[in-house]
């Protein structure tokens, strides 16, 4: 998934003003405040995803090359006081635009999306994201507000109803798998802050 702010949006319109670039597609898995057509294309330094014969084919974030178990945790935890953690990628900021896009498998890990002080409703959509995903959004408070289901490929945008400061991706049911709903509370096990700032 991926961050495409307001300014980010502002700085493509004017480009498409003077350049013409027309309508660019945005980014695989972004979060975009706008429609798809009219969001701006961004790319990151990552790493890339190499094909059958080694070539590189498509981006990934640098956070793929760490181990599952070499990964920070965040914790849920139920209304009943019982926990399960989820290992995460946390992506420095200018890989928000990557994402988990360009993968073949998450093979139970998910990624964390931080934005201090809560985002605006901004969206996710999975553009040139080969594996189903779900995502809790989390308030500033650490509660769970919403839980969606998202879909390979598609570019319906995923929008939650109220701003959030933490949105974790997973594989597709993992929440549903683990009993976790709205209400539930998530921390991350690490400083959030040693990650992405």
């Amino acid at each position: 998934m991926r961050h495409t702010g307001l300014a980010l949006f502002a700085v493509c319109a004017l480009i498409a003003l003077f350049s013409g670039c027309g309508d660019a597609a945005a980014p695989a898995g972004s979060v975009t405040a706008t429609t798809p057509s009219a969001a701006a294309t961004t790319t990151a330094t990552a790493g890339s995803a190499p094909d059958a014969g080694g070539a590189p084919t498509e981006q990934v974030a640098s956070t793929a090359a760490i181990p599952t178990d070499a990964l920070p945790r965040v914790v849920f935890e139920r209304a009943d006081g019982s926990t399960v953690a989820l290992p995460v990628e946390v992506p420095p900021r200018d890989e928000y635009s990557i994402g988990l896009s360009g993968r073949d498998s998450v093979e139970g890990r998910g990624m964390v999306f931080y934005y201090p002080g809560g985002a605006d409703n901004a969206g996710f959509w999975m553009s040139r994201t080969h594996v189903d995903l779900a995502i809790a959004f989390v308030t500033t408070e650490g509660v769970i507000s919403e839980i969606h289901e998202m879909t390979a490929e598609s570019l319906e945008i995923t929008r939650p109803a109220m701003p959030y400061e933490f949105a974790v991706e997973a594989p597709a049911g993992w929440y549903a798998a683990h009993d976790l709903a709205p209400g539930d509370v998530m921390r991350p096990d690490f400083d959030v802050h040693d990650y992405v700032d």
